[in-house]
């Protein structure tokens, strides 16, 4: 198992794919508009802004995405995270993130704030996608308003 750290800025129309078992650290804000995918290892986020403004699609699909920072993802972003345990997401102490839409495997969540513990204005706690004390803030749900007309 190796760890990596990645000093260089990724830009343009890129998708990062983790794959490997080690751990690959991005310590530079990106600028790419493509997606982020961990399929194994750890992707460890320790830049503020590290996967970009633009990118806007997140997928953990099987490994831990890491996020040292409240300001690693887009507030616009989706992040998926696959169910069965293998895929997570782990938010560092004093970790306060924002994304647009999440989903645990192909089911969209709704918007509020999850963790992978209780406390701290924490809505819901799940330990099968997410690890550590920080808090993952879901800005937007497909959820509308039922109104009944008689």
């Amino acid at each position: 198992m190796t760890a990596e750290k990645l000093g260089a800025v990724i830009a343009g129309a890129v998708t990062l794919v983790k794959s490997g078992s080690g751990t690959l650290t991005l310590t530079r804000a990106c600028t790419t508009s493509g997606d982020f995918v961990v399929s194994n290892g750890t992707l460890a986020v320790s830049a503020t802004g590290a996967l970009g403004a633009n990118s806007t699609n997140v997928v953990v699909a099987g490994g831990t995405l890491s996020l040292s920072n409240s300001t690693a993802i887009a507030d616009s972003a989706t992040l998926v995270i696959a169910n069965g345990g293998a895929a997570k997401v782990s938010l560092a102490a004093g970790v306060n993130e924002s994304v647009g839409y999440l989903y645990f495997g192909n089911r969209q969540q709704r918007a509020g704030t999850y963790s992978a513990t209780a406390g701290g204005g924490v809505q819901k706690v799940d330990t099968e996608h997410l690890a550590g004390t920080g808090i993952l803030r879901v800005l937007r749900d497909s959820a509308g308003t039922a109104i009944t007309l008689r």
